[in-house]
């Protein structure tokens, strides 16, 4: 990777305007950004140890950047501009689907592979992947007691007894196309400025909520169905799990014959649960 860096560095422009004109470090990063995600992905799904394209400096200026996501407070009024009365046959429409998604964290294919039998809404609800990208992200993550009663609504109206049925399904009760679906929340997201949304992002604003609410890298990662143990996290959003190297070690009472009492950690809530921006204002 680094020679190929090198020899973008060293190599001439082809634009017509600019002809054997030296490649901007803009340009190089534009040719090495799709290796670079590649390469992550394939760390992500477990096919590599390590991304060969992390750590490689590009000359020039650039402003670090970090993966877009939603605080909670950008999220409701996104939620709130997805008419929940779509012409869906399923309760709650497209702002129930995206909903789902900030909540679960779920990947865009799992989500509309989700099958009837996947969800368990009894006292703890939850749904289980089980088409995952790698054997890590066959995983169950819980569910938000709000959620869970939305998805019952949508059993007692969509169910057929088809427990291989994929829970939301297009007009013709067929799996949905992720295409369709990142259309679907550009059409919504756009008109409020917001149109750098993706399925996607709603993944990352679910990793970012459960960190700042003191879920561990490895439960977030657990949770997200990564193969690396939180490596991926780590380098993401550093900025959040940056906790600095914490109280002093003190074994004055241990030459006492003194034991300090451990903490006991405070118990999270089971899901990042998103609040409307109607709950909001109550």
């Amino acid at each position: 990777m680094r020679r190929f860096v090198k020899h973008l560095e060293s190599g001439r422009s082809r634009a017509p305007g600019a002809p054997n004109r030296k490649l901007a470090p803009a340009s190089v990063r534009r040719y090495v950004a799709p290796l670079r995600a590649m390469f992550a992905q394939a760390v992500e799904d477990g096919d590599l140890r390590a991304n060969p394209a992390s750590g490689l400096r590009i000359a020039g200026r650039r402003t670090p950047s970090r993966q877009r996501a939603l605080a909670e407070s950008e999220l409701a009024p996104l939620l709130a501009a997805i008419p929940d009365d779509s012409p869906r046959h399923w309760p709650g429409g497209w702002r129930m689907f995206f909903r789902l998604l900030a909540e679960t964290g779920l990947r865009i294919g799992e989500l509309v592979a989700l099958a009837w039998g996947d969800l368990d809404l009894g006292a703890r609800p939850s749904l289980h992947v089980r088409e995952g990208k790698t054997p890590r992200a066959s995983r169950t993550v819980p569910l938000a007691p709000e959620t869970s009663s939305a998805l019952l609504a949508l059993r007692a109206r969509a169910y057929r007894g088809n427990d291989d049925a994929p829970v939301f399904a297009s007009l013709r009760d067929t799996r949905l196309d992720d295409h369709n679906v990142r259309r679907e929340l550009r059409r919504y997201a756009e008109p409020i400025g917001m149109g750098w949304v993706t399925p996607h992002t709603l993944r990352h604003t679910c990793a970012s909520l459960l960190l700042q609410r003191g879920r561990s890298v490895r439960q977030v990662a657990a949770w997200l169905g990564h193969a690396d143990g939180g490596a991926l996290l780590l380098r993401t959003y550093a900025h959040l799990v940056d906790e600095g190297v914490g109280a002093p070690l003190d074994l004055g009472g241990a030459s006492l014959g003194q034991r300090d009492t451990p903490e006991q950690p405070e118990t999270a809530d089971p899901s990042p649960t998103v609040e409307t921006t109607q709950e909001q204002q109550k």
